[in-house]
């Protein structure tokens, strides 16, 4: 599949950049929360690089001019000899240490936006995630957000920088020249100015065709790594890689093709600067004659600009990063729900960061929803809702697509066991994904407390009912980390504990590095069946009173799976947790105070609850039910 073909742009503010980049790219620069004083610094070592430059041409050029007349002062060619050589070495060490500046303005900035996605994302629904695929998501929040902390280092700062010192450089020759420095101006511009918005609409296109297929590289990346195994037995593995070819020498090409019309500024820079140059002689030469300027000031005017082009020599490589950077941002506010949303959220954000309390809005849950009727108050003042999750009628799909289940009624709270069977594809997951409020119901109710599910901030949603999903990620660090991403304050002994409880004692008795073991990429240093029982600790270390699990049994034999969901259903009956599972396997489903099965009534309609009660109601009811359990139990 190659990459998405660039849609029609219409609503513009330039012809070089939308209204919706513009605005994008502004409220991902106030995500940056750049410094002040760090981006004056960063700013003043450019200008002094450019000075050093600029003055190293001023004085050489002055003493070249000067030791050539039989009147000159030892004197002043030595102080010049110094001040060539104090520019020298200033220029070099300016130049690192606004290397140093702008690069920890950058990190910085790339630090405090990633810090500030997540924290949106964190409080939002899934909903505009819910269709993009990981290596999408990896491509937005990684190399999307780069591309917005590029934008300082390759496009403001240069800007900034050169726009200063361009001013200065006029400001000095208008002492010397008001003509030469009117000449140096238009010169400025035209490299600094109409060369960049020559090259910048032919680039865009190059540039933004290029970010979509870097998109799908990563895509494609992602799939190929994580599917490897799958692709190879059935066969797709040499076609994906081929795609993956495809791709790379389809970004290769658009690399080339966006890079040529920076050649064409390159081009206007030297014409300007030759014309600049061109320009002082023409200007200064008759002043000379005339007597109104010291002919030593003529090599000024002509050997100057070679060193005040320099900065404009960045501006359009800078004019092709805003155009990367724009459409960086509106990818990343996309994925936040819209400008709207971020731009109320970051109100929120900023509230919180300026009192120091914990703010709740309805920007990161009710304003999700389009129900933005509150205004912010501080967490203190609200009560969480009391963990009692009831569905009424409740009909659930992904986002945009069709209606997967209707129907459904229960109700969760702790002390309460409840299962969920059913066929694969059948609609569980879903469910599940649902009832803990990270995908919107189609319809019906959904509430926790006697709250509406998706008028809740999301982090009070997730201190109720935690959801883990039988492909939950696993990083690339400690058993005891990976458990700590639900509870940061899990310590040694009850991380040992919970892996117990989950079914990994041994395991951790068998590891030499115990609780150190690093698990690998996405765990796998792990087989199939510790995988589930890493996230099910993980799980069990959450404080939510409601555990949503799908599938804990999947990958473990059927004694120990039967064991796991018994103990898990338990645990819930216990009166501090509720828990609901899915599962394939009846025959630990004793415990379990109700059984739902979802099925259809028919091929085509939806699923729905087609049977309930307890697991020996179900088997003396229900002839599916038992003839499923008798299977199972064969096979043991």
């Amino acid at each position: 599949m190659n990459a998405k073909p660039l849609q029609k742009e219409t609503q513009t503010a330039s012809a070089f950049m939308t209204r919706k980049e513009i605005r994008s790219l502004k409220l991902a620069y106030r995500m940056m929360r750049l410094k002040r004083g760090n981006m004056a610094l960063a700013i003043l070592l450019g200008v002094l690089t450019l000075v050093s430059a600029i003055g190293l041409s001023v004085i050489a050029a002055w003493m070249i001019a000067r030791a050539s007349q039989i009147d000159a002062l030892w004197m002043d060619l030595a102080v010049a000899a110094v001040s060539v050589r104090m520019f020298g070495i200033g220029r070099a060490l300016f130049r690192y240490l606004e290397r140093l500046a702008s690069h920890k303005v950058a990190l910085l900035g790339v630090a405090d936006l990633r810090h500030t996605v997540y924290r949106i994302l964190a409080g939002r629904p899934t909903k505009n995630i819910a269709a993009l695929r990981r290596g999408e998501i990896l491509a937005r929040t990684g190399g999307d957000v780069d591309s917005v902390g590029d934008f300082v280092v390759k496009s403001v700062l240069p800007a900034m920088v050169t726009a200063i010192t361009g001013l200065g450089t006029v400001i000095l020759f208008a002492f010397l020249s008001p003509a030469a420095a009117l000449a140096l101006a238009l010169c400025l511009i035209l490299a600094g100015v109409i060369g960049p918005l020559l090259t910048i609409r032919s680039a865009r296109i190059a540039e933004l065709a290029a970010q979509q297929a870097q998109i799908e590289l990563t895509a494609s990346a992602q799939t190929l790594m994580m599917n490897a195994s799958e692709l190879a037995v059935s066969g797709r593995l040499p076609e994906a890689q081929a795609h993956l070819e495809r791709v790379e020498k389809e970004i290769q090409d658009l690399k080339d093709k966006a890079a040529r019309p920076s050649s064409i500024a390159s081009f206007i820079d030297n014409f300007a600067m030759g014309l600049a140059v061109l320009c002082g002689f023409l200007i200064g030469t008759p002043l000379v004659l005339s007597g109104q300027l010291w002919d030593v000031n003529l090599a000024i005017l002509v050997l100057a600009p070679l060193a005040a082009f320099e900065g404009t020599s960045q501006l359009a490589p800078a004019a092709v990063q805003l155009v990367s950077s724009g459409a960086a941002a509106t990818r990343l506010i996309d994925l936040m729900g819209g400008a709207n949303e971020v731009e109320k959220a970051l109100r929120v954000i900023e509230a919180e960061d300026k009192s120091g309390a914990t703010v709740v809005s309805p920007t990161l849950s009710a304003v999700a929803q389009g129900n933005p009727t509150k205004e912010p108050t501080t967490r203190k003042s609200v009560l969480l809702p009391d963990p009692v999750l009831v569905a009424k009628d409740l009909a659930i799909g992904w986002p945009g697509g069709p209606v997967v289940a209707q129907g459904i009624n229960l109700e969760l709270h702790p002390g309460k066991a409840l299962a969920v069977v059913g066929q694969s594809g059948i609609g569980k997951s879903t469910l599940l994904y649902t009832l803990a409020g990270l995908i919107p119901p189609v319809s019906g109710s959904l509430t926790v407390g006697g709250r509406n599910l998706d008028e809740l901030p999301r982090d009070q949603v997730a201190s109720r009912i935690i959801m883990t999903a039988e492909d939950a990620h696993i990083f690339q660090t400690s058993v005891l980390e990976n458990i700590r991403v639900a509870r940061a304050n899990v310590g040694d002994l009850e991380a040992q504990k919970l892996l117990e409880q989950a079914g990994m004692g041994a395991w951790l008795l068998a590891s030499p590095d115990g609780l150190n073991t690093s698990l690998g990429l996405d765990g796998a240093a792990l087989s199939g069946g510790e995988r589930r029982r890493v996230l099910l600790a993980r799980a069990l270390a959450t404080p939510a009173q409601l555990l949503a699990l799908d599938e804990p049994g999947e990958h473990l034999d059927g004694e120990m799976a039967d064991q796991l969901v018994t103990d898990l259903l338990t645990t819930g009956k216990s009166g501090e947790r509720g828990v609901l599972l899915v599962t394939h396997r009846l025959s630990a489903l004793g415990v379990a105070d109700e059984v739902l099965v979802l099925g259809k009534t028919t091929p085509e309609s939806p699923t729905t609850v087609i049977a309930r009660g307890t697991h020996q109601e179900l088997i003396e009811t229900q002839a599916e039910y038992r003839w499923s359990l008798e299977q199972e139990q064969s096979y043991v």
